[in-house]
């Protein structure tokens, strides 16, 4: 597949993201306005305090290599440029604590991230006399991260928030290269890169209470781990979107 037709999938995919949030958005200010609480006039109000809850959904993990390399004995150079896509899945945990300043929302949580997304790019290039192999596997298969979250409560039962932190992503790559001169087959030599790297998260969220301690979360998260170098002379820059929908329980006796 062509970098053009890789760029244009994932503008459709973040594209797509940004509609589901707010045809998602428009649903729930649709079901707050409708909803009806037979058990008592508190249960569809959200309360600040304490509150912990789980989530899950699409990750989307992004990847703009640079590569400039010159093998021994010049026997070949190769230089790239490109992005890589992967798509798959993320489920998380978060606690926090949030209060209500009239309308206002104040809030901070830290959350735990598992991701079984992945990506894997296979070069196989003859310019003769010479033949380079490349192949790439990276994933962030976990993470974690403070957030500072302020919003705005639209109605008692719907809440809309921002979200911007700090994150812990660890990373994992594994690099194989070869050059060979035609027709010998290439020697890959593997290189394994496994560290802890720290970026920065935004994103935008809403919730709806179901009923007193009880709500439905939905969030869009974006972080971006800056640069790291998996080898020599290439450059690795990594981010993931993530669409998650979740359910917070509140410790209701410690709000207010």
């Amino acid at each position: 597949m062509t970098t053009k037709k890789k760029l244009f999938i994932e503008q459709f995919f973040q594209q797509a993201m940004i509609s589901l949030v707010s045809a998602i958005m428009v649903f729930l200010a649709n079901t707050a306005l409708a909803y009806d609480c037979n058990c008592s006039e508190d249960c569809s109000q959200l309360k600040g305090g304490f509150y912990i809850g789980a989530s899950a959904g699409y990750e989307a993990l992004r990847i703009h290599e640079v590569y400039d390399l010159v093998f021994p004995n010049n026997l070949a150079t190769f230089q790239h440029t490109g992005d890589h896509f992967g798509h798959g899945g993320a489920a998380s945990l978060f606690l926090g604590y949030g209060t209500y300043l009239s309308c206002f929302y104040l809030g901070g949580e830290v959350i735990g991230t598992r991701s079984w997304t992945k990506d894997r790019s296979f070069v196989d290039q003859v310019g003769f006399p010479s033949r380079i192999i490349l192949d790439d596997k990276r994933k962030i298969e976990r993470s974690y991260g403070i957030c500072f979250l302020p919003g705005y409560k639209i109605l008692d039962n719907l809440l809309v928030y921002g979200r911007v932190g700090y994150s812990r992503g660890q990373i994992k790559y594994v690099h194989e290269i070869g050059a060979s001169i035609l027709p010998d087959e290439p020697i890959l030599i593997k290189t394994k890169f496994k560290d802890n790297k720290s970026g920065v998260i935004f994103g935008l969220g809403a919730e709806f209470a179901l009923c007193r301690d009880l709500s439905l979360r939905i969030d869009y998260i974006h972080s971006h781990y800056g640069t790291i170098h998996p080898a020599d002379n290439t450059k690795v820059r990594l981010s993931t979107d993530q669409l998650l929908i979740g359910l917070v329980y509140h410790f209701g006796c410690l709000g207010f």
